[in-house]
C-alpha cells in the first residue's frame, strides 16, 4: 500500500510536469523531451504504467558510459530535480532509450522507468545541492562509482553552478587557496 501511494504521488507531479506550458524553443521543453508523458493504473493487486514508445532501441553498456550520450540525461535529472522536485534514480542502460538516425547516428536519447522516483522534501536551490542530494541516495551512490561518465558529467554541472550562494563559496575557497599560497612563499 505504501508503495502504491509513493507511485500515485510521484504520478500526481509527472502529471502537472507534463501539463506545464513551455515555449518549443525553451530549455524546459527540451529537458522535458528526455522523458515521456505516463499513467498510472491500478487493478487487483497490481500497479500499471503506460506509457509512450520513445527512441529506436536501449542504449549499450558503452553509449551508458558515455559522457556525450548521457550528457542531455544528467542535465535533464537535475532540471527535474530542481524544478519540479523528483529525483530519477534508476540510471541504468537498459532505462535509456536511443533514437537513430538511418546511419545508425543517435538523434535523441531518453530515459523511461519512473517508479524509483524520489519526491524530495524539498526542490534544490542549485546543482550542488541537488548533487549532495544524489550522493546521499544509496542507488544513486552506486551509480556515481560505476559509471565515471555519470559522476564527470554531474560534477561539471556542479562546477558550472553560478548561484549566488555557491559563487559565494567559491570566492571564500579561492581566497583561501590564495592565503595558504601566500603562506607558503614566506
Amino acid at each position: 500500500t505504501v508503495c502504491c501511494y509513493h507511485s500515485w504521488r510521484v504520478m500526481q507531479i509527472w502529471k502537472q510536469v507534463w501539463e506545464a506550458d513551455y515555449p518549443a524553443d525553451s530549455p524546459s521543453f527540451a529537458f522535458r523531451q528526455v522523458f515521456t508523458s505516463c499513467e498510472m493504473f491500478f487493478g487487483l493487486f497490481a500497479v500499471c504504467f503506460r506509457s509512450r514508445r520513445v527512441g529506436s532501441r536501449n542504449a549499450t553498456p558503452e553509449e551508458y558510459a558515455d559522457a556525450v550520450v548521457i550528457s542531455p540525461l544528467v542535465d535533464a535529472i537535475f532540471w527535474l530535480a530542481c524544478t519540479w522536485g523528483l529525483l530519477y534514480i534508476d540510471f541504468r542502460f537498459p532505462n535509456i532509450r536511443v533514437g537513430v538516425d538511418d546511419a545508425g547516428a543517435i538523434v535523441s536519447v531518453h530515459l523511461v522507468d519512473y517508479d524509483d522516483m524520489v519526491i524530495l522534501p524539498a526542490r534544490p536551490s542549485c546543482h550542488r545541492r541537488l548533487f549532495g542530494v544524489m550522493e546521499d541516495n544509496a542507488h544513486l551512490q552506486n551509480i556515481l562509482v560505476k559509471n565515471s561518465a555519470f559522476r564527470q558529467v554531474c560534477t561539471e554541472r556542479v562546477n558550472a553552478c553560478v548561484c549566488p550562494e555557491c559563487s559565494t563559496l567559491r570566492q571564500g575557497l579561492d581566497s583561501l587557496s590564495i592565503q595558504e599560497n601566500e603562506t607558503k612563499q614566506t
